[in-house]
């Protein structure tokens, strides 16, 4: 399905996002095909409404799969329960590009003698603002074991804020286990911890990696999960399956 969202970047995880949500309709509702057009058509709306206040391409490609997000759950709200839209939305979220994530991941680590030292000096803030634009801002603390990438400004949680659905930033929160997953696969002498975001109510979003030469801990020590697992523990039963 063609969309427009003004960049390659934008257009391939619209694509691929509203793929893995026709996957998903086809399981719950009579007619995924107008489901998707119409997400299609209001997604592209929004976002046109907006694109020329937005800073730079990174943060188009950003507010374009929110405006995607926000399109298939309102949509999908009129059609369903609300858990049940969220959960859609969040199943077709945690697909999309999954697997070239998974297989770049797996690569890096495989390319990397040591990730901690890598990721030190800064490194890992300068990618994550090069990659992401102005619309995110980002930190970095570093010990001789660890390093934290933690994230001061979210442009994700900002724009679900301002549209009155700030649950919906969690399935962007969730998207990043397929990346952490992997670093935390059995073998590896390294764990990911993630003990605020916020999403869940921190004042920042603490990403750390961790040199774990014992072995990973069964505990993945991840606010996101625990959140979700004290209020809907069905979904966390679901991700846990999708992880393997």
């Amino acid at each position: 399905m063609g969309v427009n969202f003004g960049s390659f970047m934008a257009n391939a995880w619209g694509r691929s996002f509203l793929r893995h949500c026709a996957g998903e309709l086809k399981q719950n509702l009579p007619d995924p095909r107008g489901t998707v057009r119409r997400i299609q058509k209001d997604a592209e709306s929004r976002f046109w409404e907006c694109e020329d206040t937005l800073p730079d391409k990174q943060t188009k490609s950003l507010i374009a799969s929110c405006c995607l997000v926000l399109a298939a759950y309102r949509d999908l709200q009129s059609q369903c329960a609300e858990d049940q839209a969220f959960e859609i939305v969040r199943r077709a979220v945690y697909r999309t590009y999954q697997t070239p994530m998974r297989f770049m991941a797996r690569v890096w680590l495989w390319l990397t003698r040591d990730p901690v030292k890598r990721l030190g000096q800064q490194w890992w803030k300068k990618q994550s603002q090069r990659m992401y634009g102005a619309g995110m801002q980002f930190d970095q603390e570093e010990t001789a074991d660890s390093v934290d990438l933690l994230v001061r400004r979210c442009a994700f949680h900002q724009f679900f804020v301002e549209r009155g659905e700030p649950a919906l930033t969690r399935v962007f929160c969730e998207w990043d286990r397929n990346w952490m997953d992997i670093v935390n696969e059995p073998g590896r002498q390294l764990r990911t911890e993630r003990p605020t975001t916020i999403s869940t109510g921190g004042d920042c979003c603490r990403f750390r990696i961790v040199r774990a030469e014992e072995g990973n801990s069964q505990d993945p020590n991840d606010i996101v999960l625990l959140q979700i697992s004290r209020l809907q523990p069905e979904r966390t039963t679901t991700h846990r399956k999708e992880a393997t």
